[in-house]
């Protein structure tokens, strides 16, 4: 969640004159035709994020079938540069082509990945395969956000992100059970031909579920019927230049990052994180410095602003509870002896408190947003503390406890961060900012995965894997993120306040 808006509406009444007393209801919002259309859109969230559970599931077998075992690492670290990058990209490609287009060529090369990766003689090409695959996956994300904004009206926005959330959660439980399957069968390729099937369906039946009056440049009310849920489009905007250099600098940002991450030499790994934090500190400064065409809203620039606390929120929170992602299935399996079914599963609670947070309270009122975010940044920093506390001693279902209530402080306020932000830029940059939530989301889960890493490498793990390793390793990579995570919720906190 980069790039001019390309169709103008009509600006959203203030909040005091548009908020009703309670949000519509899902039966009213199911009989509207809404929820059919957007759960279109919400399937690319499907196919990205079971993509990474069921990869996690099967990359044994993968490595025993074609090898690269040294390349690892860069398995997910490339799918991440191409969904930042996706991310990065998709609002000025939706500018000039329109959702309808964005959400088709997203799906393309998130097939044509699968079908690299499902061919792959060898790990190296296999890497070219997860870079499409994440690039597409990134776009079919950012797509599905920015389409709230444009095509959906405000008072149904928290539904319709809180449906996202449930689409993820449901991708993390079922994601195992399907690698599972396809690692019984002993067919790896399998999964990734399942998963470019569905991309390429996608991509064709885009043409037919998304209304032709979104493509850039189409006449208002050329196709689809009256919906009193959806925005009437408009004229286009100018397409911008396309940002080569800003996505070439944060892509050589974003690699020097990952590198410092799975690199075993301490020194190597500082000199090249470094690198990539100031290669991103560049980034912003050229993106921020520019008169228009913006990949993030130029409302952060401000201090205080809504924009600023809202992505500052977002990043330190993200950054500071991707441990658990990265560290939680090794820490679980040497400490506790959990079975790779049952970690996986463990490590699924995080999503599944998220998206049943984000559905049970999407349809609160506006007047308690204030109270909602706030406990929910402050849930994120309970469920990291909690994670340094009992994850060496247990017990587990404590741990699970503390996954449930990190994922669920994350989903219960996640639909009003967004909708807040949106809200606070102008007309012309609410694509950006829509798109701005994912896209500073990965730039954090890439940051704190490195860091973490960092941190494990540096307290015992890059001595090898041990019980007596694990025990100092399963403390410092969630103590070492507090003081980020208290910067989030201090910004949450200053965010909620307007």
């Amino acid at each position: 969640m980069t790039h001019p808006d390309d169709q103008h509406h009509a600006p959203s009444p203030p909040p005091s004159a548009t908020a009703p007393s309670a949000r519509p209801n899902w039966r009213a919002l199911a009989k509207s035709g809404v929820l059919s259309r957007f759960v279109f859109l919400g399937l690319g969230i499907w196919l990205h994020a079971a993509d990474e559970l069921i990869i996690s599931t099967l990359i044994t077998d993968i490595v025993a079938d074609i090898g690269g075992i040294e390349l690892l690492g860069w398995n997910l670290a490339l799918y991440e540069l191409g969904s930042i990058l996706a991310g990065a990209a998709m609002g000025l490609q939706i500018a000039r082509s329109g959702l309808r287009a964005g959400f088709a060529l997203s799906a393309l090369a998130y097939a044509t990945g699968c079908a690299i990766s499902a061919l792959a003689p060898a790990m190296e090409i296999m890497l070219l395969g997860r870079l499409a695959q994440g690039f597409g996956g990134g776009g079919l994300v950012a797509v599905a956000f920015i389409a709230v904004e444009k095509l959906f009206d405000r008072s149904i926005w928290p539904q319709l992100f809180a449906l996202l959330s449930a689409i993820w959660g449901v991708s993390a439980f079922l994601g195992p059970l399907i690698g599972g399957l396809f690692a019984q069968a002993d067919w790896w390729r399998g999964a990734f031909w399942f998963f470019g099937i569905q991309a390429a369906l996608l991509a064709a039946t885009a043409y037919i579920i998304i209304p032709a009056q979104h493509v850039a440049g189409t006449a208002p009310g050329s196709s689809g019927g009256p919906d009193s849920s959806l925005k009437p489009a408009g004229t286009a905007a100018a397409p911008a230049i396309f940002p080569a250099r800003r996505l070439a600098v944060l892509a050589a940002a974003i690699v020097a990052i990952a590198w410092s991450g799975i690199t075993a030499n301490l020194m190597a790994a500082i000199i090249t994180g470094c690198a990539g934090l100031a290669g991103v500190g560049v980034f912003l400064a050229i993106d921020q410095n520019r008169t228009s065409g913006h990949i993030l809203p130029s409302a952060i620039r401000t201090r205080g602003s809504t924009a600023r606390n809202s992505l500052v929120m977002v990043f330190c929170l993200a950054a500071s509870t991707i441990s658990f992602s990265v560290f939680g299935p090794v820490l679980l399996r040497v400490l506790h002896q959990l079975s790779a079914l049952e970690t996986g599963y463990v490590i699924a609670l995080e999503s599944i408190g998220w998206s049943v947070a984000a559905i049970a309270l999407a349809n609160q009122p506006e007047h308690r947003e204030k109270l909602i975010i706030r406990t929910g940044a402050s849930l994120v920093l309970i469920g990291l503390i909690g994670f340094a506390v009992t994850m060496v001693s247990g017990p587990v279902w404590l741990v699970c406890v503390f996954a449930v209530l990190q994922g669920a402080g994350f989903g219960m306020s996640w639909s009003f961060i967004i909708r807040r932000l949106v809200e606070s830029v102008g007309e012309t940059e609410r694509s950006i900012a829509a798109a701005a939530i994912p896209l500073v989301q990965r730039i954090a889960y890439a940051l704190g995965a490195a860091v973490a890493g960092l941190v494990a490498n540096s307290v015992g793990f890059s001595g090898g894997l041990s019980a007596q390793t694990a025990q100092v390793v399963a403390i410092w990579v969630f103590v070492a993120f507090i003081p980020l995570a208290t910067i989030g919720v201090f910004a949450g906190f200053k965010m909620s306040a307007k």
